[in-house]
C-alpha cells in the first residue's frame, strides 16, 4: 500500500445524460473512504477517452469539473457546458488528499475500507434528442428505371466518417 490511502468505493460507474443538459449538473457522486476528517479531498480529471488531460485541452474544461462536495470529504463529477462532440466518454479521475500526512500518522487514525480504489471510471453515455440524430429517409428514384409492379429495395453505402451534409456512397438497386 502506497502513502496516499485515500479511495472511492466504486471503482466504474456507468451513465446516461441527455445532450443540451444543463450547466452544473451532477452526474456522479464519488463517496471517498479513508480519509482523515481533518483533511480535504481533491479529485481531479486525469483522462478523458484514455488521452490525458492537461491545460491544452479545452474541451475538458468546457464539459466536465469534478469538485469537493460534503464539506470537502467527497468528490461529485458535474457537467459543465452541453457542447458535446462525441456520444461515449470515458473519465478517470483520481482522489488525493490536500493536505498529505505521513503513513503512520494517518493510518492509527483511520479505519480502512476495502475494497476501495484510488482512481475511478466514468463511463458517460450522451443521448441525442433532438434534430442531430441520424433519419433515414426513403429516397425517390426515376421510375423509369423500375418497374411499377415491383416494389424494389436500394441499398445504400457510406462510410461511417461522412460530414453532415457531404454526399457520398453508391445505390444499388436489388
Amino acid at each position: 500500500m502506497n502513502e496516499d490511502i485515500l479511495y472511492v468505493l466504486v471503482l466504474i460507474f456507468s451513465v446516461a445524460v441527455q445532450e443540451n443538459i444543463a450547466v452544473n449538473t451532477p452526474v456522479v457522486y464519488l463517496q471517498v473512504v479513508n480519509q482523515d476528517i481533518n483533511k480535504k479531498v481533491s479529485c481531479i480529471i486525469l483522462f478523458v477517452n484514455n488521452e490525458p488531460v492537461n491545460s491544452a485541452q479545452t474541451f475538458t474544461v468546457a464539459l466536465f469539473q469534478v469538485q469537493p462536495v460534503d464539506n470537502e470529504q467527497n468528490c461529485q463529477l458535474f457537467i459543465q457546458g452541453n457542447n458535446f462532440t462525441k456520444t461515449f466518454y470515458n473519465i478517470t479521475i483520481g482522489v488525493s488528499m490536500t493536505n498529505r500526512v505521513k503513513r503512520q500518522a494517518t493510518l492509527d487514525n483511520i479505519i480502512l475500507v476495502y475494497p476501495s480504489y484510488n482512481t475511478v471510471q466514468v463511463l458517460l453515455t450522451v443521448n441525442d434528442v433532438n434534430n442531430h440524430a441520424p433519419v433515414f429517409i426513403r429516397p425517390s428514384y426515376p421510375r423509369a428505371a423500375v418497374s411499377m409492379s415491383t416494389s424494389p429495395f436500394y441499398i445504400f453505402a457510406a462510410p461511417y466518417n461522412v460530414p453532415a451534409g457531404y454526399s457520398t456512397g453508391m445505390i444499388i438497386l436489388i
